[in-house]
Order: structure tokens, then sequence, then C-alpha cells
């Protein structure tokens, strides 16, 4: 049975899973070479370590098929078109979250993407947009959105995007992950398909890689002298480049907010439709049809009881976290 409780512990267990992999890389850090490649394949095997053994682990325990958890119910070209354009217009939001993070918190991200950057491409997409894109949404848009059926879509995409914010391990990406996840379930919910933030999750990890990359190699044909400015930039331009965010974000967001709702209509009313010709389609027999063949007519479904979110383990989810922080920050 799929309950919010199953999906809180399972987020705990991926948590657990996180730590010991960082135990079992102190163990054995000085045996990996520190080269960019040795970094991409490290984080391609943390990926499967941490998403792919506990999903397995999942489905021997629960007796499930991969279809029973996952829907990759196909996604027409209305949605694809949407969601691409949705991903590009919330960017320059997800991007004054990033560097709002940044005045507490270290980017890491950015330190890891500079490493990585002699790499050839698709293996830098591979790593940083495909990977992710994949096993991250069947934890967070496959097994845990699918253990909250039974409550409303807002609370489910707000408990699953903190879920996803406290997933990273990073609290400078918290604030944008945060937002980013709950749309994605948004997404899922209304093309009843993971295929959806798979396709959004690769849209913005692989936008923001090229865009560093181009950003990179740019960067790199400049003089020394005008690439020790752009690489070292003065308070002043630091403010500056924050309100350029912040006129980018009041001009994009409400893009995405129309975009958005139109999404929303646009699945309300295809599956509506859907669920009509299904409808049509069950019920061709006549009464008199049904009594001829002694059948009876089918069994109007009352709605499940709405089930709590929170539990013990979604409270122990939040409590790792918050000690995470604060160990972090001292």
């Amino acid at each position: 049975m799929n309950t919010p409780r199953i999906g809180n512990i399972y987020m705990l267990v991926v948590l657990f899973m996180q730590l010991l992999l960082s135990a079992l890389y102190l163990l054995i850090k000085d045996m990996i070479p520190s080269t960019p490649t040795a970094n991409v394949i490290t984080t391609i095997c943390s990926q499967i370590f941490c998403f792919v053994i506990p999903f397995v682990i999942y489905l021997l325990l629960t007796r499930q098929k991969i279809s029973d958890v996952l829907s990759f119910k196909k996604i027409n070209g209305t949605n694809i078109m949407l969601i691409v354009f949705m991903c590009f217009a919330i960017q320059p939001t997800m991007s004054l979250l990033s560097g709002l993070s940044m005045i507490a918190f270290e980017n890491n991200m950015s330190s890891f993407m500079t490493e990585i950057m002699g790499l050839p491409i698709p293996l830098i997409i591979l790593a940083v947009a495909i990977t992710p894109s994949i096993f991250e949404e069947i934890t967070m848009r496959g097994v845990i959105l699918k253990n909250y059926e039974g409550r409303s879509i807002k609370k489910a995409a707000l408990a699953n995007g903190l879920f996803f914010g406290i997933l990273h391990l990073d609290p400078q990406q918290f604030l944008y992950a945060f937002f980013m996840g709950a749309i994605f379930c948004y997404f899922v919910y209304y093309t009843q398909s993971i295929l959806a933030s798979m396709l959004a999750h690769f849209t913005i990890n692989a936008s923001q890689c090229l865009t560093a990359i181009f950003a990179y190699k740019s960067l790199d044909n400049m003089p020394e002298e005008a690439r020790k400015l752009i690489e070292t930039p003065t308070t002043a331009e630091l403010i500056n480049t924050g309100i350029f965010l912040v006129i980018l974000t009041a001009m994009f967001l409400p893009v995405f907010v129309i975009l958005f709702s139109s999404f929303i209509k646009y699945n309300k009313q295809r599956i509506f439709k859907e669920s009509l010709n299904e409808s049509l389609q069950e019920n061709e027999l006549s009464d008199e049809n049904l009594k001829i063949q002694n059948l009876k007519p089918p069994i109007k479904k009352t709605k499940a009881p709405s089930l709590k979110i929170t539990n013990w383990a979604f409270w122990c989810v939040i409590a790792f976290y918050l000690v995470f922080m604060i160990l972090k920050l001292f």
C-alpha cells in the first residue's frame, strides 16, 4: 500500500545512503585520482549508489513492478513545448534564489563545474544533466510522490519540494531546488507521467551546463587582465549583477505564471476528455444487455480518506537537515 509514511521513510533511507557514501568516500578517497574525469565518474557512481540501489530494494520489498511506481505515459507535443518554455522562463528566478543563497553559503556546484570544464561536453552533460534527471526523478517524483497519493497536489508538491531541497545536502542549492521540485510535481501530476519532470529537469540542468561551458570558453579567450576582473568582481559589480537578476525575474516570472496556468488549464481539459471517452467506451452495454449477460453495473468508487503527510520519518528528515545546516554554518 502506498502511503506518505512509506514515502517519508524512503527519503530517510536515501539520506542514510548519502551519509554512508560520504563515509565510504573518506575511506577510499586517497585511492581515487584527483582528475576531472575521476570526479565525473565519481558523481555518476554516487547517483547510482544513492538512488538506484534504494529503488531496487524498494521494488523487492514491496513486490511491485516498475510500472506500478513510475508512469511512463507518453506526453504530447503541446505539453513538451509548454514544459520547455516554462523551464527557460523560470531560470532567472532560480538564478536569483541561487544568488541569495550565495550570501551565506559557498557555491559548490560552481566549483565542481569549473573543475570539469576541460572534459568533452557529452560527458559533462551525462554527469550534470542526464543522470540527475533520471535517478533523482525516480526518487522524488517517482517513489516519494507516488506515496503521497490521496493528498492534495499543493501539499504533496510542498513536501516533495522541501525534500528535493534537502536531497542535495547543499544549503546553497536548497532554495531553488525546493522551488523547482515543487513545480516538477505539478508537471507529473497533470501529465500523469514522470517523463514530464525528467524532461524539465534535463532542460534546466543541460541549459545551465551549456551556458556555463560557453561562459568558460569565452573567459578563457579573454586577455588575462580582463579575466582577472571578471573572476574577482567588486562589491559594486555583485550588486549590479543582483539588480540585473531582479529585473530579469520581474520580466520572466509573469511569463512563467501565464505558461503554468495555461499548462494546468490545458491538461484539465485533456484529462476530462480522456476520462469521458473512457467512460463512454466502458458503458457501451445498455442496462438491458447487462441483465441479459447477468452482469452487475459497476460499483461507484468512493474517494479514499485523506492521509497525513507528516510522521516520525518526516520530522527526522527535517531534524537531520537542520543539524546539517548548523554544522555547515559553524
